[in-house]
């Protein structure tokens, strides 16, 4: 079963990825209105959100992880009542209207990486028997999210227009005022007793070399294993978001309808939501780094097949296209649920003493980012290959790359491991070697006569 705080936390993520997907759309149709750029505005998000997943990383120590949370569900409450109140903004008067949606589109940028960070990083320090279990329920509410905003959202704007879903949004999030605040005393509750215990620990324990020390965030970036769980998550994001632009283009040229091209970007989600329980008990037989090359494989596959691919003489049906997303949705699943434990332990292993609190909000703040970074690499990447290569070549392309890194991932995280491994310890006499050269250890110098008393 799910521990109940770790479900509230999964249900407020669930809400600001439903709020992502109001601002995406129904913001940008009333910013098109009005004939503003809202693209420019949208990057704004992006980036802050990423930013603030950084920073809040480096500082959640300082400011309390329930802290971060109620900052983070304040934030966006205020940015979402703002974005709702852009309706009341004179049409004529595009200044104000600029100037306010980036102000709103700050704040809930700060407060989405404050909650998903901190999110995270209470998973990670409190539940470690169920890492993956847990992770893969963020991940489904991440991707079901936007989904269940498309569909909620847009039930409210054909009842009250524009400013009904945010206002609406806004109220879910009073209603579940009580149950969050309990949530975050529980919290707060469980990380006061471990910082009371900690304290009660006798000095020569505290004081014991190489316990708890604090990893500097650049040396994260000097461990193979973990920039290689970056850039996984990185490349990934790009694939899922570098479809985006395009595959509606594609579908719309086709001859096909609305329901086909909210059902090509609802396919790969729904599949990666009812698939983590079959990758949780993948990780709990096989190697978390042999699940994770399954993973591009699959996801590769899937690539090759929507184009359908030039490169392999694929014929271009839609039916291919189709059954390349769902590759993509169970490929997807397979290397966002194993990855973040992969990315932990690696530091563990390199820094065996270190501060796991901290390393645990870093971590958390690293993971989300590497998130808004494909998020935002993606669709540009995707509109960028259309025009330069077309559809179809396009996505040979992120196949290949995607082949490539499957194999870089396999020589650090898999090979160099075992070698690693094979490797004799420090200190370590190696038996046969002295053997085949025939060298003698001699006795001590120093012995004990047992005669003298």
């Amino acid at each position: 079963m799910v521990d109940r705080i770790v479900l509230v936390l999964g249900i407020i993520t669930l809400l600001t990825f439903i709020n992502f997907s109001f601002i995406t759309h129904f913001y940008q149709k009333e910013a098109y209105r009005r004939r503003i750029n809202a693209g420019f505005l949208a990057g704004i998000q992006a980036l802050t959100f990423l930013f603030s997943s950084l920073i809040s990383g480096q500082y959640l120590h300082k400011i309390g992880r329930h802290k971060s949370m109620l900052i983070g569900a304040v934030l966006i409450i205020i940015s979402m009542m703002g974005f709702g109140s852009l309706y009341f903004v004179s049409e004529n008067n595009k200044a104000a209207f600029i100037l306010l949606s980036i102000i709103w589109k700050f704040l809930f940028g700060i407060g989405a990486g404050l909650n998903l960070t901190a999110s995270y990083a209470i998973i990670v320090a409190h539940f470690k028997d169920d890492w993956e279990r847990n992770i893969g329920m963020m991940k489904a509410f991440i991707g079901i999210g936007p989904l269940i905003g498309l569909f909620f959202g847009g039930l409210m704007h054909q009842i009250g227009g524009y400013i009904l879903p945010y206002f609406a949004s806004t109220c879910v999030y009073f209603l579940m005022y009580p149950m969050i605040a309990v949530t975050l005393n529980k919290i707060y509750q469980i990380e006061n007793n471990q910082e009371l215990e900690r304290n009660e620990l006798p000095q020569a324990i505290m004081d014991t070399r190489g316990v708890n020390v604090q990893v500097k965030f650049t040396r994260l970036f000097m461990i193979p294993c973990f920039i290689t769980g970056f850039l996984s998550l990185v490349i990934v994001y790009i694939t899922i978001k570098f479809r985006l632009p395009t595959l509606a283009v594609k579908f719309k040229d086709a001859g096909y309808g609305e329901n086909a091209i909210f059902a090509s970007f609802a396919i790969p989600t729904l599949i990666t939501f009812f698939s983590r329980l079959l990758v949780y008990k993948l990780t709990a037989r096989y190697r978390r780094s042999t699940i994770i090359l399954c993973g591009y494989f699959i996801i590769s596959t899937g690539m090759f097949l929507v184009g359908p691919s030039q490169i392999l003489g694929f014929k271009d049906l839609i039916q291919l296209t189709f059954i390349g997303l769902c590759a993509i949705g169970l490929g997807c699943g397979m290397i966002f649920i194993p990855v973040l434990p992969e990315m932990i332990e690696s530091v563990q292993e390199a820094y065996p003493g270190t501060d796991k609190d901290q390393l645990y909000n870093r971590i958390s703040g690293i993971f989300v980012a590497a998130q808004a970074l494909g998020e935002i690499a993606g669709p540009l990447l995707g509109h960028m290959f259309k025009i330069m290569y077309g559809f179809r070549k396009s996505q040979d392309i992120i196949a290949v790359t995607l082949l490539s890194f499957m194999i870089l991932f396999y020589l650090v995280n898999v090979r160099n491991k075992k070698f690693q491994q094979a490797l004799p310890e420090s200190g370590e006499v190696n038996h046969q070697v002295l053997e085949a050269n025939e060298v003698r250890v001699r006795e001590p110098l120093l012995h004990i006569n047992p005669r003298i008393n």
